[in-house]
C-alpha cells in the first residue's frame, strides 16, 4: 500500500465528525458530513510561529477559543472524534531506506527512530514518532520508509486545547501529506511527479513516484523568493534524473493561486509542466490543502 493510499485509508468506521487544520492563517475545518461548508476562523497576525522546538503559539489560549467557535460544545457533553491536520514545519519528515524492515509495529518505530537521531532538531526519545512502509514498484527488494517525528511538547501545544475540548483526534497527519490525496492524475498519470507547497515562507516540496514518496523537504526561506525556491527545488529535480532516469513530469502547486505568475515563471525556469492542486470543494489554499485532502478521502469511502 502506498502512503497515499494509507492516507486515504486512515480514515475508517466510526467516522469523524470533524476535520481540523491549523495554519498561521488560523483554524480551517469542517463538519465531514457537510464539507462544502469548510470555513476557517482567522488567527491574529503573529500568533503562531510554527518551528519544530520552539513554543509554537504566542498566546496559548487561542486554540482554545477558536475550537469554541467553530465547533461549540455539544448540549450534552460526549467524546467527539476528530482528524487534524497539522502545519509542515513543525514536525520532521524523512523518508528512508532499508534492505528489510521488520513486521512488527513497535520494532519499525524503534528502527526509525534511531535513523532519524541525529537528522532533527530535538531529542528523538522524548518525541512522538510514526513511519510507513513502502515496497519499491520498479523490481528493488528496498523498503522505502516514511517517518514523522514531532518533539512531544510541540505536539502538546496543539493536541492538548482539543483533548480539553472533548475531541479525540484519530488520525493526525501534516499538510503537505494529506494534499497528497488531491492528486488527479489516476492511474494513467505520470510516474513521477512533485507536489510543491508554499505557506508565508515555508515551502514543502513531496517527490511522488508510481504513488509512493520517495522525498519529502520542508525549509522555511528567507523571503521565499523565486530564486530561493528554484534552490530548493533543483537538487530535487537532480536527485529525481539521477533515481529513474527521468526528470518528473509535472508540478503540482498548492499556495501559488490560480492568477500567481509567480508559479508559472517557476514551472518554465525548471522546464517542468505546471498543475495546481484542485479538490472537489474548490481551490485548495496553503491553509487548507490538508483540510480538503482529508475531506476528499471522506467523501470517497
Amino acid at each position: 500500500m502506498t502512503v497515499l493510499q494509507k492516507i486515504k485509508r486512515l480514515v475508517k468506521d466510526p467516522p469523524p465528525q470533524y476535520a481540523f487544520e491549523l495554519s498561521q492563517e488560523g483554524l480551517a475545518f469542517a463538519e465531514t458530513a457537510r464539507p462544502m461548508d469548510a470555513s476557517i476562523v482567522p488567527a491574529p497576525e503573529g500568533l503562531l510561529q510554527i518551528g519544530p522546538i520552539k513554543p509554537n503559539f504566542a498566546d496559548s489560549g487561542w486554540l482554545a477559543q477558536a475550537l469554541n467557535a467553530a465547533a461549540p460544545p455539544p448540549a450534552k457533553p460526549h467524546q467527539r472524534l476528530a482528524v487534524l491536520v497539522l502545519p509542515d514545519y513543525c514536525a520532521r519528515v524523512t523518508v528512508l531506506d532499508f534492505d528489510s524492515f521488520p513486521p512488527a509495529p513497535e520494532e519499525q518505530v524503534a528502527l526509525a527512530r534511531f535513523r532519524v537521531k541525529r537528522t532533527v532538531p530535538f531529542e528523538i526519545e522524548d518525541a512522538l514518532v510514526a513511519c510507513h512502509p513502502q515496497p519499491r514498484k520498479d523490481g528493488s527488494k528496498k523498503i522505502d520508509v516514511v517517518a514523522v517525528a514531532i518533539s512531544h511538547e510541540v505536539a502538546a501545544q496543539y493536541l492538548t486545547p482539543f483533548r480539553s475540548a472533548g475531541f479525540q483526534c484519530g488520525v493526525i497527519t501534516l499538510s503537505g501529506l494529506a494534499a497528497l490525496t488531491l492528486d488527479d492524475g489516476g492511474e494513467d498519470g505520470a510516474a513521477q511527479w512533485l507536489q510543491v507547497k508554499r505557506a508565508g515562507r515555508v515551502l514543502t516540496v513531496c517527490l511522488v513516484d508510481r504513488g509512493a514518496l520517495r522525498m519529502f523537504r520542508c525549509v522555511e526561506l528567507d523571503h521565499a523568493t523565486l530564486g530561493e525556491m528554484i534552490e530548493v527545488l533543483a537538487p530535487t529535480i537532480a536527485y529525481a534524473e539521477d533515481e529513474f532516469g527521468a526528470r518528473p513530469a509535472r508540478m503540482r502547486l498548492c499556495g501559488f493561486g490560480p492568477h500567481d505568475e509567480e508559479g508559472d515563471i517557476l514551472g518554465a525556469e525548471l522546464n517542468l509542466a505546471v498543475e495546481r492542486v484542485r479538490s472537489p470543494f474548490g481551490a485548495p489554499a496553503a491553509a487548507t490543502a490538508g483540510l480538503y485532502g482529508i475531506l476528499s478521502t471522506l467523501e470517497v469511502n
